[in-house]
């Protein structure tokens, strides 16, 4: 794009033409005809480039928005994720300091609802022993979960009172052996504080969790107990949603097996199916046009998801321009995501759709601006050399 004269130099410039083609204050024929063209010349190319810098413009505030967007998630992951941790860890504390057993369920589970009261966005807080006893309080919810060997394994509901008090029974579920939950099994597999898979919730079978996990031994390296506190993936969307990345953008987080962690379109990362809740896989037909996107996202990636470093893409969906920020999100614990912001180019460059418009209405208005004067300057012109013709001839005719 050709380099602008400044104000100062157009002035200079058009006051030299002005003495180099008027040296007397007459008007010169070739300026007569030079002028018009070039002053439609240079509001042209000044209307060009000023689409150009806009263009410009909207792919730096691309750059900006979905790297902020992305910052913003990876910040308040980190900071979210850490308080489930910070619990067990001071649970496990206070177990290997003998102010945590089992020898007082009421007094474990009223612990556990003031801890529930650090955050709405904390979902059970429990305890379970390698002899299959289970305690646990949901401060959110108002209910605590409670099975023991001599139960039968029976899981029993009961709803929770102010102060972590237990009130009347909600509901009975048989069989419920905390030793044989995912999480329980990662937790004696890790041998240290970590991440279990998401999961359903026992007590709440439309509800999927995330749990932090943390197996508590004694100085022989014996199983005691393992402290777990749940993360329900919904708050996760929440926040997603509660994101103002554009107009039509969308930010969603996946885990290292492809599977849906949160998404700022979907109320929850998974479909109820006969009851049951399946997780998403956005990767697959059935995720609909988050599919599309994903398959999209991965092959230009390699086939690698999630990323190993950011990456900054463009890609073509839904028939327009998307730009996609992927950035890897990974913690203490073993979590290993990917969190993916797309910005449709259309968001960003509204008004240049309007701004082209604008050009080539000003290009057709010039064009006939410059017909219009080509026939004034013609007819102008024309008028005295048809006289000073007619003129010759008469002269060569011998009337004069």
């Amino acid at each position: 794009m050709p380099n602008l004269p400044r104000t100062g130099d157009a002035t200079m410039f058009w006051k030299t033409l002005l003495a180099r083609t008027c040296p007397r204050g007459k008007v010169s024929l070739r300026l007569v005809l030079v002028i018009p063209f070039i002053l439609q010349i240079f509001a042209v190319v000044s209307l060009l480039g000023s689409l150009h810098n806009g263009q410009i413009a909207a792919n730096d505030l691309a750059n900006r928005l979905r790297m902020e967007i992305v910052d913003r998630i990876d910040r308040h992951l980190h900071a979210y994720l850490e308080l489930p941790h910070q619990i067990a860890r001071s649970n496990a504390e206070a177990y290997r300091q003998g102010d945590l057993n089992f020898d007082n369920p009421d007094r474990l589970l009223r612990s556990f609802w003031r801890q529930g009261l650090q955050s709405d966005e904390i979902g059970t807080i429990a305890l379970a022993t390698p002899d299959g006893r289970f305690v646990g309080a949901n401060r959110a919810q108002r209910y605590a979960v409670i099975a023991d060997p001599t139960t039968g394994q029976t899981l029993r509901q009961y709803r929770l009172g102010d102060d972590g008090e237990r009130l009347d029974l909600l509901q009975t579920l048989p069989n419920y052996d905390p030793r044989e939950r995912g999480w329980y099994q990662t937790a004696v597999r890790a041998g240290k504080p970590t991440w279990a898979e998401i999961d359903i919730s026992a007590s709440d079978r439309q509800r999927m969790d995330l749990s932090a996990v943390y197996p508590v031994y004694d100085a022989t390296q014996t199983l005691q107990g393992i402290f777990l506190v749940d993360v329900p993936l919904s708050h996760i969307s929440h926040f997603l949603k509660s994101l103002k990345v554009s107009e039509r953008g969308r930010a969603f987080i996946v885990e290292s097996n492809g599977h849906l962690v949160a998404s700022s379109t979907l109320d929850d990362p998974f479909a109820r199916q006969d009851g049951t809740l399946d997780r998403i896989d956005p990767f697959q037909d059935r995720a609909g046009s988050l599919g599309d996107l994903a398959k999209q996202l991965k092959h230009q990636l390699g086939g690698s998801m999630p990323a190993n470093e950011p990456a900054q893409l463009k890609l073509t969906w839904q028939g327009q321009t998307q730009f996609v920020q992927v950035n890897p999100f990974r913690d203490n614990w073993g979590l290993n995501w990917s969190i993916v912001a797309v910005v449709p180019e259309a968001d960003l460059m509204g008004q240049i759709p309007a701004t082209t418009r604008t050009t080539i209405a000003f290009c057709a208005i010039s064009l006939a601006l410059s017909t219009l004067l080509a026939i004034l300057t013609l007819r102008w012109i024309g008028r005295p050399l048809g006289q000073l013709g007619a003129a010759s001839q008469a002269i060569a005719n011998g009337d004069l």
